[in-house]
């Protein structure tokens, strides 16, 4: 269950970082109007990779602070209202609320209002964390896969390392058996 939750949470905060760029994508497609996506990238992982590697730390520490106070929050609300349907409600208004301060679309708003109080509500703290870690690192990080960047070299770290975390708890999940029925025995 832990590899479980933790993937669960890794899927949900990319699909979160991704939603602005596919409604960016979407309205550019169908000619609607848009708002645009904002630009949260830090650029001191560009200098260096010791700059990215503690920038990373530092995306994992404010993804433990986040963690803990969102799930802070709904066990203060499911405490005050005394049901779980009614604070979950309740911690979906908040989220909905602090974020509409930031210039976003409406529908990617309550799409990653909907994703977080999923995995708040279903998933808990594990899942919470890697929604938050996978999150930030995709929001903040100029992430890129095309080797002719300048910053290529700096967006690996991010990358290796998030996908380190995924396999192992893909590992986790499956309880040490190997990926897809292959053994060091049966491979041809």
């Amino acid at each position: 269950m832990i590899g479980r939750d933790f993937l669960i949470g890794a899927v949900l905060g990319t699909t979160a970082a991704a939603l602005p760029a596919i409604y960016v994508w979407a309205t550019s497609a169908l000619t609607l109007p848009r708002l645009g996506l904002r630009q949260t990238y830090l650029l001191d992982p560009l200098y260096s990779a010791g700059l990215a590697i503690s920038q990373f730390a530092w995306i994992v520490q404010l993804a433990v602070q986040e963690a803990l106070g969102v799930m802070l929050l709904m066990l203060v609300l499911t405490i005050a209202l005394r049901r779980r349907w009614l604070a979950a409600a309740a911690f979906f208004l908040i989220v909905v609320g602090l974020g509409s301060i930031s210039p976003v679309s409406p529908l990617v708003l309550i799409t990653n209002s909907v994703l977080l109080a999923l995995v708040v509500t279903r998933y808990g703290m594990l899942a919470v964390l890697a929604n938050t870690l996978f999150f930030l690192s995709a929001t903040y990080f100029p992430l890129t896969l095309d080797l002719n960047t300048f910053y290529f070299a700096s967006s690996l770290i991010p990358i290796v390392l998030l996908l380190g975390l995924a396999w192992c708890a893909l590992y986790i999940t499956l309880g040490g058996k190997p990926l897809g029925g292959w053994t060091e025995r049966g491979a041809i």
